[in-house]
């Protein structure tokens, strides 16, 4: 019906077809529900309007009711009406909130101190009280609430004295966590039929603990454990215990029970979380480790420097050496079966270094562990098991539930079959008993902490769910930073604790268990979670974070918004932050997380985006270091769809032709022009060139084409590839066919860029040696590779270690003691064998049989074993040169043809000497002394005076 002329309307009508008059659509909104009503009236103000001027009057009391109106607003309650001086207000309608009753009290000590803040002797009193009303929300938007609740609130506030607060029952349990409260005598309130139970609020106030659940059994364990510390002690050895457990069976309190078994002075204690999002934070358990000790500074640097994997491996143990040295260790590592594999390969290391050393490493995780990796080191695995029924009914017994609980023969019988021995669901289907909630005992764990989340209140949930968003472990801070009302925050994380979902970890808070935070997390909209994980992302700093947070929210808007064009964004964003922390996990040769983040990169990848060809590069070179080979062709085989055009296609080619390289399989070399502003597919191309150059001997050219890929990643703005390009063209400089001056000059420059980053200055350490060797500066080359074996040996650099060994061979070699060199060059070539890489293998041991030979042991025995098929070109030549100084000479011409495949100076050199002795041998020394002359020239050339004086020596020798 129109309200201007009473003429009939229709639902759909704006207007009213009659007199035009506009139309409220909106009708009236009736509901029953719980709210908190307020009351809150001026004191003072009919003294002060005696002598006060009307205008200024009004001023005043406009000042006073914008307190009101801020206050409450301010804390989610609507104002339902002024009354005079009296001003009525509900918290709960037209939405409710989980904690209308704080809400209430808070706006109420907010007014009060406004007021107070106003002066002319002005003050207010206030009555709270909760219950169940009809509210009924009118179309003109005005809200009338009608129940008891509001008569009682009423009279409380009249029964307050000047700036006080009463609340109700109800009310006051709702708060008691949160504020300050003063019981005060039954009242006597007018229209009451008996007295109503008071409080006085007195002010905020801070949270408090609650005492721990008792710890009933596991004797044995615990024995176990003492044992395997006095052995630890007695043996001065590192020993490694993990304890499994299904979640809720008590792994952590049990290895917390034994640490408070152990004095304070017999053993330094290091305690460490893995965290489920965790996989890109590999070592935030490290740094947890140690938390306030002096090494955390340390751990810091290196964090904060992205170094590499051995350079922090390093740090660790030489820390916990340093305390092991000074009393018996015990670290401690929970949740481990969330740890990344460099983590895991970090531990397993540190294990198997630590010796004479009090070390015990306890590892808490689920069974998971050992299923995912079944080699997983440890001397003693301590599976945990149910509470036998004796013991479960002494847990029950000692819970502090109540004593309804206790009474409740038939729930206690329930909660020991439902739970099935496990100590956590026992304890929570104790807690649901005691606040009456028997109807709700799950059969299973998911319905258990369903159920047991469902019966918190609606803001325990609240901040329990925006919680989980941040994964297991959080701050009060973030939560509030998710949450409508952040001065709520910290009271609902005290209730939750009570209720043992959530317990402290340091400054902040996690759940007490992994799956609770599961079952939360699950149980919380997607859209809204899809939304936290956003507005988390965009508070945090760490890409690594940064990532976890809009992968989760990319997924999720996949789920919930299908094809919403905000989420091609979203995805680009996420998919970036990904590929950022999978390619600084490459830098610093964390292979396996790295293409963990990469894959997930390239997943979230929309099609045809620029950045796609690059992750595409990025993810198939990590592939390579982990000698994934088939996945690495298997990845560009994927990708030819999403390149379906020109440059793609090329760039597919071209890493196929660089794939087949590497792998020693080139086939038929196809030189791909990339476009002219293409520089990923020029850096890709010119690394083709490189090692085309390299596999053929063009060392030079090999050097100008990798220099040039150096300056293409540079003009497409990666660093990482740039760096990774420029120790391989220092490597190179090893065989350049440049004075050698310039190889120093580049190593000087390179030690200088990477004096931060020992995991690349091992390389230039080990080349500058190299270079300074073949000028006769040994002692010097030697002091670089003890230098470069250090950092290599610090942070377990296999490859880099194996390089150093055969450098240092070749020092050896040119001081004239062959047999050392022979025996570091085996050395070398065994363990590439056992690393899976033949055939620089087969390199090394042609060299370990030409120095067998220089220290005098004779060809027969030596030519059989001689590698004769896949060899590298020097691999070849130098054999070829090795079966003509047996007197053939078809070999030495065979080496002399294949000196025209390479311009590495120092290996033609070499060989020309070689043929010399073969021609000297067969008499034709006018020939020999061609030969060595060539030599002497090509050393020269080069800058490697040693070997230039020892051929000329030689020739020398021949003039006498």
């Amino acid at each position: 019906m129109c309200p201007g002329c009473s003429a009939e309307t229709t639902p759909q009508d704006r207007f009213c077809r009659h007199c035009g008059a506009r139309l409220n659509t909106v009708p009236e909104l009736r509901s029953r529900k719980s709210v908190v009503v307020l009351f809150i009236d001026l004191i003072g103000s009919t003294t002060l309007a005696e002598w006060l001027d009307p205008e200024p009057l009004r001023a005043l009391m406009d000042r006073y009711y914008r307190v009101c109106t801020e206050a409450i607003g301010g804390h989610g309650g609507v104002i339902e009406k002024f009354i005079g001086d009296a001003v009525m207000a509900v918290f709960g309608v037209p939405v409710a909130h989980e904690d209308d009753a704080a809400r209430a009290v808070r706006a109420a000590l907010e007014v009060t101190a406004g007021v107070h803040e106003l002066g002319g002797g002005l003050d207010v009193h206030s009555g709270i009280f909760s219950g169940e009303v009809i509210a009924t929300a009118l179309p003109t938007g005005d809200l009338r609430v009608v129940g008891d609740a509001v008569n009682t609130a009423a009279r409380l506030q009249s029964a307050a004295g000047p700036g006080e607060i009463l609340i109700g029952k109800s009310v006051a349990q709702a708060v008691r966590d949160l504020m300050e409260l003063r019981p005060v005598p039954p009242l006597t309130l007018k229209g009451k039929a008996k007295p109503v139970p008071a409080w006085l609020v007195a002010g905020q106030k801070k949270t408090v603990e609650r005492d721990r659940v008792p710890f009933v059994g596991r004797a044995d364990e615990l024995d176990e454990l003492g044992r395997a510390f006095r052995r630890v002690v007695r043996d001065q050895e590192c020993r490694v215990v993990t304890v499994l457990g299904v979640p809720g069976l008590g792994k952590t309190r049990l290895v917390r029970e034994f640490l408070a078994s152990v004095p304070r002075e017999e053993a330094h204690v290091l305690v460490g979380h893995c965290q489920s999002y965790g996989k890109g934070i590999t070592y935030q358990p490290i740094a947890e480790l140690f938390q306030g000790l002096p090494a955390s500074a340390e751990l810091a640097r290196c964090m904060a420097a992205n170094s590499g994997v051995e350079e922090l491996a390093w740090v660790v143990r030489r820390q916990v050496e340093e305390l092991a040295a000074q009393r018996p260790l015990i670290v401690v590592c929970e949740d481990l079966h969330w740890a990344e594999p460099t983590l895991l390969d970090l531990l397993e290391g540190l294990a198997a270094d630590l010796t004479g050393l009090p070390v015990l490493l306890i590892c808490v995780a689920r069974p998971e562990l050992v299923e995912a990796r079944p080699g997983w080191a440890a001397a003693t695995v301590m599976e945990l098991g149910p509470l036998p029924p004796d013991q479960l009914d002494l847990f029950l017994d000692q819970l502090d539930t109540g004593v309804l609980a206790h009474s409740a023969t038939d729930a206690l019988e329930r909660v020991a079959e439902a739970s099935g021995g496990n100590p956590l669901f026992a304890e929570l289907m104790m807690d649901m008993l005691a606040e009456g909630g028997e109807d709700a005992i799950p059969p299973t764990v998911q319905a258990l902490l369903t159920a047991t989340i469902d019966r918190l209140l609606p803001g325990e949930r609240r901040v329990l769910a925006r919680a989980s968003a941040f994964g297991r472990r959080f701050s009060s801070e973030g939560v509030a930073a998710l949450h409508d009302a952040p001065e709520e925050v910290p009271g609902a994380i005290l209730q939750v604790r009570r209720r043992r979902l959530v317990e402290r970890a340091g400054p902040d808070f996690r759940f007490a268990q992994a799956l609770t935070r599961e079952v939360v997390y699950s149980m919380s909209p997607k859209a809204e979670r899809r939304d936290w994980h956003l507005r988390i992302a965009d508070r945090l700093d760490d890409v690594h974070e940064v990532a976890y947070h809009l992968e989760a929210a990319c997924l999720l808007a996949g789920e919930v918004s299908p094809g919403d064009p905000g989420n091609l964004p979203l995805a680009r964003r996420a998919s970036g932050h990904l590929a950022e922390a999978g390619t600084q996990a490459l830098a610093r040769k964390d292979l396996s997380a790295a293409v963990n983040l990469l894959e997930r990169a390239l997943a979230l990848m929309p099609m045809g985006e620029p950045d796609h060809r690059l992750l595409v590069i990025r993810l198939c070179d990590a592939y390579v270091l982990l000698s994934r080979r088939e996945d690495a062709f298997a990845l560009l085989d994927r990708s030819a769809a999403a390149f379906a055009d020109p440059r793609g296609q090329r760039t597919l080619a071209i890493q196929r032709q660089l794939l087949a390289l590497r792998y020693g399989t080139p086939g038929t070399f196809t030189d791909l022009e990339p476009d002219a502003d293409d520089h990923l597919g020029w850096c890709r191309m010119q690394q083709v060139h490189a090692l085309s150059w390299l596999a053929s001997g063009q060392v030079g050219k090999a050097e100008e084409a990798m220099r040039a890929a150096a300056g293409h990643a540079r003009a497409l703005g990666d660093a990482y590839e740039e760096k990774r390009l420029l120790i391989a063209r220092c490597e190179l400089a090893q065989w350049s066919p440049a004075h050698l001056d310039e190889g120093l000059a580049l190593c000087a420059d390179l030690a200088e860029r990477f004096a931060g980053d020992r995991s690349l200055l091992v390389m230039v350490l080990f080349t500058k040696a190299r270079l300074l060797a073949l000028r006769g500066e040994i002692d010097a080359a030697h002091a670089l590779l003890d230098l470069a074996d250090g950092h290599a040996g610090d942070l377990n650099l296999h490859l880099a270690r194996i390089a150093v060994t055969q450098t240092r061979a070749l020092v050896t070699s040119l001081a004239g003691d062959h047999a050392t060199a022979a025996r570091l060059y085996g050395e070398a070539a065994r363990t590439l064998v056992a690393m899976g890489l033949p055939t620089p293998a087969r390199t090394l041991k042609v060299y370990a049989a030409r120095e067998r030979f220089h220290a005098g042991t004779p060809l027969a025995e030596l030519l059989p074993e001689l590698p004769a098929e896949d060899l590298e070109l020097r691999a070849d030549l130098i054999a070829t040169c090795l079966r003509a100084r047996a007197g053939s000479r078809r070999h030495a011409e065979a080496a002399l043809a294949l000196l025209t495949d390479t311009d590495d100076l120092c290996l033609r050199g070499e060989a020309l000497a070689e043929i010399a002795h073969v021609w000297k041998d067969l008499g034709q020394a006018s020939e020999a002394v061609e030969l060595a002359t060539r030599a002497v020239e090509l050393y020269e050339a080069r800058g490697a005076t040693l070997q230039a004086a020892q051929v000329t020596a030689w020739l020398e020798s021949l003039e006498r």
